[in-house]
């Protein structure tokens, strides 16, 4: 985002430009009561946000699924080892970027859903 890259932020597959403000990082700390969890693999920068008995989960994992890693600045491994973290947090509902809401249940789907596909990819 700090380079403007019309690429990494998707801008180009609207043929358009996006003016990019000025961006201040947000270290792993609490802000609003809510704790700041870095958790790259949809994209580099990515986070959630935890305060029992919520995760807001952005694009990181679906009440059905996991973002997508194979944009720019995405990476399958990382966001793997960020399901893997959040997996561990006690919370009951989970609250995406888009979509409906889910459960921890459906965290735990996108890992087995990960392990799966790492099971089938070892076959061949």
């Amino acid at each position: 985002l700090r380079k403007g890259d019309d690429q990494a932020t998707a801008a180009a597959m609207f043929n358009a430009h996006l003016e990019i403000p000025e961006i201040r990082d947000i270290a792993e700390k609490d802000v609003c009561g809510f704790q700041v969890l870095p958790s790259p693999g949809h994209t580099e920068g990515s986070i959630c946000l935890y305060m029992e008995p919520y995760l807001i989960s952005g694009d990181v994992v679906f009440s059905e699924g996991v973002g997508r890693y194979d944009l720019p600045g995405g990476s399958y491994g990382k966001l793997r080892q960020s399901i893997e973290r959040l997996s561990k947090l006690d919370f009951d509902y989970l609250i995406p970027g888009h979509g409906p809401m889910g459960t921890k249940e459906s965290v735990l789907m996108a890992l087995e859903e990960l392990s799966a596909s790492e099971r089938f990819t070892d076959i061949f």
